[in-house]
């Protein structure tokens, strides 16, 4: 803004805050504070000790647990697969060991009798 002093000269001012007409807000309960004009920001602090270990050790030591957890989970899996491939092999042999005479002398199995009439249709389809 121009202004004109009693000596003749201009002399620039700064316009009055703010310079252009607020607009309605859209959202009229949220407001936000203003900065003070000399407001400065000052750097924080550089990460600690504990935001070392946070960082790197605890995402290492889960890792680790994964690892470990992983490790002892397979290693009862082989022992159940080796268990179960002892019992079929001991299945096999007693099967080996038995007469195969015996085996195919099996009782037959008793057929149902049904005590209805049979149908006498008119016409078959």
């Amino acid at each position: 803004m121009l202004a004109a002093s009693e000596r003749g000269s201009l002399v620039l001012s700064s316009p009055p805050w703010p310079a252009f007409p607020a607009r309605p807000a859209a959202f009229p309960s949220v407001r936000f504070p203003r900065r003070a004009r000399n407001a400065r920001l000052v750097a924080g602090a550089g990460p600690t000790a504990a935001n070392y270990v946070f960082a790197f050790v605890f995402p290492l030591s889960l890792l680790v647990v994964t690892i470990a957890v992983s490790a002892r989970i397979g290693n009862q899996l082989d022992q159940k697969y080796l268990e179960e491939l002892a019992i079929n092999q001991a299945i096999e042999e007693a099967d080996l060991d038995e007469d195969p005479e015996d085996l195919m002398e099996e009782t037959p199995v008793a057929t149902r009798t049904r005590n209805r009439p049979k149908r006498q249709g008119i016409g078959v389809c």
